[in-house]
């Protein structure tokens, strides 16, 4: 009613059945705007529980790169595998099916130039008996140089898998390139293990392994005497593995250099 003139403005009835109405349209709406204000609002972030979007993308985030680096170190160690089985002349660790459907290298090329056949492997053979293999005259040894100053710990044993040397120097201390070359690879795996290739004259190879940090990349040219990496600075990382192939065979470090 008008204040003034009295005069009736609106008028409505309650009942049971209107209030019933009325209640239930409106927690109706104030449950949609709750709802609309959670979803499309940060006020979301306020609920006790609710985890911060910002956490869960970096959650996310973090989970693929996890994935990628373990897929990525997997692939280098299977790397590391077959490059050792190549030049031991052993079959490859994987099929090649399986290896071309992780990896963009045509792995069956990689086969059909490496590796020997039959044939290629009875001439050798035949040749290495009637010709015993010489791998360096003395003044060829004394191009090379040691690659860690230190002892062997452990000698050059083909039939119990040792391809190479071990030798026992201090932390943090110079790995030294035996001869020219290129570096093919470098790697390192889970447990901090880094492995150096380089690609000498006269399909000659040396493998670097130890525990430690590494300055060059593939593809880096390298000069006799100058320096890969260095032993790690813990207790228990100043070793190196050392090996050195020549066509394809293994050969005595201790032949070539003088230690």
């Amino acid at each position: 009613m008008d204040a003034e003139t009295y005069k009736e403005k609106i008028s409505f009835r309650l009942s049971g059945l209107n209030i019933f109405v009325s209640v239930g349209i409106t927690v109706i709406m104030f449950i949609l705007l709750t709802t609309i204000l959670i979803a499309f609002t940060p006020l979301r972030e306020w609920i006790p529980g609710y985890t911060d979007t910002k956490t869960i993308e970096q959650t996310y985030t973090n989970a693929r790169l996890i994935d990628s680096l373990s897929e990525k170190v997997t692939n280098q160690e299977w790397m590391i595998a077959t490059l050792q089985a190549v030049m031991r002349g052993e079959d490859f660790p994987m099929d090649i099916d399986t290896a071309t459907s992780h990896h963009d290298i045509n792995f069956q090329q990689v086969v059909d130039n490496y590796r020997h056949s039959e044939a290629d492997k009875e001439l050798r053979a035949e040749f290495e008996t009637q010709h015993p293999y010489t791998v360096a005259s003395d003044s060829a040894a004394n191009n090379l140089v040691r690659p860690l100053q230190g002892s062997i710990v452990a000698h050059f044993a083909p039939k119990d898998n040792q391809y190479g040397i071990v030798i026992s120097g201090g932390n943090n201390l110079g790995i030294n390139a035996i001869d020219d070359g290129v570096v093919t690879t470098v790697t390192t795996n889970t447990n901090g293990m880094v492995t150096v290739v380089l690609q000498h004259n006269d399909n000659a190879m040396s493998i670097y392994q130890y525990n430690g940090v590494c300055y060059k990349k593939q593809g880096n040219s390298i000069q006799t005497g100058q320096t890969l990496g260095r032993t790690g600075r813990r207790e228990g990382e100043n070793t190196l593995h050392l090996e050195i192939w020549v066509e394809g065979i293994p050969i005595n470090p201790e032949e070539l250099i003088s230690f």
